[in-house]
């Protein structure tokens, strides 16, 4: 059991860690990021950071892998945030449209969701700790990882949502709805059929539909009119998330009640396995950058 608690203590050093540093490089790359000179981008930075009420942070460009020109952001950094847009949001996106991108990410800073974010893996761990109590090692451990999957899935999604609502209430909630629907057309995964609902159902972050809700429901009244919404498609995203959170919790309730049956053992790490993997794997293809 030492040993296990002392695995334990040392991801949650490492998973805390990823969040202390900036995403000033590729991972498994020694070449940094360029950062970005563009005056009039850095001027942006600057007044909309000032209307969040945060220090203005250092803004890196990542070049596309292919000539697709990907059209995202992120940010990152516990000690000293940083954002990361792609060539893509650099250039195929128009100057309003790029900006509530950017105002996205630096809402990231202003709502807190970084430090959300790294304590993910302690809390992790902990629940791993007190499964342990009760469960072998190995299903444990398993547990953990479960809780990780639907915990990530569980904040992000909310954070993301109130970081859309950030940006709309600085630049406009039907700019910030239109730019949203330009990135999302760029995605791999698709904004309709079964392999969307099955996605958004356990990704990290919402669907277009149920972002572009919430912003109208954010929105003065006499912006509403302009931002249109599937009330049909809301309601079918929202209850395969709901069946999604519902599996999870059914999942890691049975693995405990079988699992301390030294026979099911195996059947409780393979269901956990199960209902961890599958998030993973459905998960939008994004760069990793730390």
């Amino acid at each position: 059991f030492r040993s296990f608690a002392l695995w334990l203590t040392v991801l949650s050093a490492v998973g805390v860690g990823r969040f202390l540093a900036s995403p000033v490089r590729i991972v498994g790359s020694r070449v940094s990021l360029p950062l970005v000179d563009d005056e009039q981008l850095l001027a942006r930075v600057r007044e909309i950071s000032a209307e969040m009420g945060i220090e203005p942070p250092r803004v890196r460009l990542l070049g596309s892998s292919t000539g697709s020109l990907e059209t995202m952001a992120y940010v990152g950094g516990l000690s000293a945030p940083m954002v990361v847009m792609t060539d893509g949001a650099m250039h195929r996106l128009e100057k309003p449209e790029r900006d509530t991108i950017l105002a996205h990410e630096l809402a990231h800073i202003a709502t807190g969701s970084l430090w959300w974010y790294a304590s993910q893996v302690p809390m992790a761990a902990v629940a791993a700790s007190f499964a342990s109590s009760f469960l072998p090692l190995p299903v444990a451990a398993v547990v953990g990882v479960a809780f990780l999957v639907g915990m990530k899935r569980i904040v992000s999604r909310r954070f993301e949502l109130q970081c859309d609502k950030c940006a709309g209430d600085v630049l406009g909630h039907r700019a910030m709805a239109a730019a949203l629907v330009k990135v999302h057309a760029a995605l791999i995964v698709p904004n309709k059929g079964v392999m969307s609902f099955l996605t958004y159902a356990t990704a990290t972050h919402p669907p277009l539909v149920t972002r572009v809700a919430a912003l109208r429901s954010a929105a003065p009244v006499e912006e509403q009119s302009a931002i249109e919404v599937d009330s049909g498609a809301v309601a079918r995203h929202r209850a395969g998330a709901w069946l999604a959170f519902l599996l999870w919790a059914a999942a890691i309730g049975a693995a405990f009640w079988i699992g301390r049956d030294p026979v099911n053992h195996v059947n409780a790490v393979l269901l956990l396995m199960g209902v961890a993997a599958f998030p993973i794997v459905v998960q939008v293809d994004r760069k990793s950058v730390g």
